[in-house]
């Protein structure tokens, strides 16, 4: 082959990659025909922190035109394990109902019902989970600088649980820009994009492709163990610091980073997986363009969205900062 034929395939791909890009224009779409609110319930509980439930109507896709949240008769959370039944409190405006519980934390290992009966749209909702019956113990954090970057690469260990023949969970970390050499500071903690290469992580399918060259990484990593899998596991991951750049040197700040570790329910990892397969899936990727649509899992009956509970284990780390990135 000389090299014209060579190089007329490269050509011609160069051509079906970038051809798309070219004159792309907005195209306002009305959806609402036909459309009929349902009611949306979304609420992640966890036996450190009180009981409150968020309920809203759903949105015509693509509208920015917000829709008055559903009328509610009567809201119950019920201990399914221990035969209670407490009242909600509401707390209305006008798109958000809150549903909340003064004085009531949940408790591991319980079975839980939320019960909810509205006029506006007429619905009757309910909707189980079962909250996990313990947390993990991290055994071993470390966090070390990737040379010439303003990236990290941390590593947390931990003892997994042995309750379920498949047990569910989910790494978190947020990042402290500090003044110096101390875990003490005022400043905010931003939760992080993570990426990985960890196979615990890449192999749950809702991971970003390497086809997604402008994707961002998902703000935590879920993943699933088998009951058997009893021994210490370390899960790897990479975040990026940000920089600052002075007198044509690039640095880092002092940091502290935030793990916390999560053993979620199953309802809990069905619905985040699938929150990331839909946002990937709309993005599409390189080679093969948009995605089939993804639907996102529920588990309210009656009407659509999420009650998932977790347990939960923290830890927090001091990172030094770095100086002349460019000449390590």
């Amino acid at each position: 082959m000389n090299m014209k034929s060579k190089t007329l395939p490269l050509f011609i791909l160069s051509v079906c990659l970038f051809a798309c890009t070219n004159d792309i224009r907005n195209t306002a779409v009305d959806l609402s025909e036909g459309f009929c609110p349902e009611v949306a319930v979304s609420a992640f509980l966890n036996p450190d922190s009180l009981i409150s439930i968020s309920c809203t109507s759903t949105q015509v896709a693509f509208s920015k035109e917000p829709i008055s949240a559903p009328t509610i008769e009567k809201a119950v959370f019920e201990d399914l394990s221990n035969g209670l039944s407490y009242p909600l409190i509401k707390m209305n405006t006008d798109h958000v109902v809150t549903l909340n519980i003064p004085d009531i934390k949940p408790l591991k290992s319980n079975i839980y019902q939320l019960k909810i009966k509205t006029t506006d749209p007429v619905r009757i909702i309910s909707v189980i989970d079962t909250m996990p019956a313990h947390e993990v113990n991290i055994t071993d954090i470390s966090i070390s600088p990737i040379r010439k970057t303003t990236s990290y690469l941390g590593s947390v260990s931990f003892i997994p649980n042995a309750e379920n023949l498949t047990n569910y969970y989910e790494l978190i970390a947020w990042q402290q820009n500090t003044d110096g050499g101390s875990l003490a500071s005022n400043n905010p903690f931003n939760q992080l994009s993570l990426k990985t290469n960890d196979k615990l992580i890449t192999r749950e399918g809702y991971y970003p492709n390497i086809f997604l060259l402008e994707a961002a990484y998902p703000q935590s990593l879920l993943f699933k163990l088998d009951k058997q899998q009893h021994q210490n596991i370390s899960i790897n991951f990479e975040y990026n610091a940000g920089e600052e750049y002075h007198a044509g040197s690039t640095s880092t700040w002092d940091h502290n980073i935030k793990v916390q570790l999560r053993t979620v329910s199953h309802a809990y990892f069905q619905y985040k997986t699938s929150l990331y397969k839909q946002k990937y899936a709309a993005e599409g990727d390189l080679l093969y363009g948009m995605a089939s649509p993804v639907r996102v899992y529920s588990n309210v009956k009656g009407g659509y969205g999420i009650l998932g509970t977790y347990c939960k284990t923290d830890t927090t780390i001091h990172v030094e900062g770095r100086t002349n990135i460019e000449k390590e």
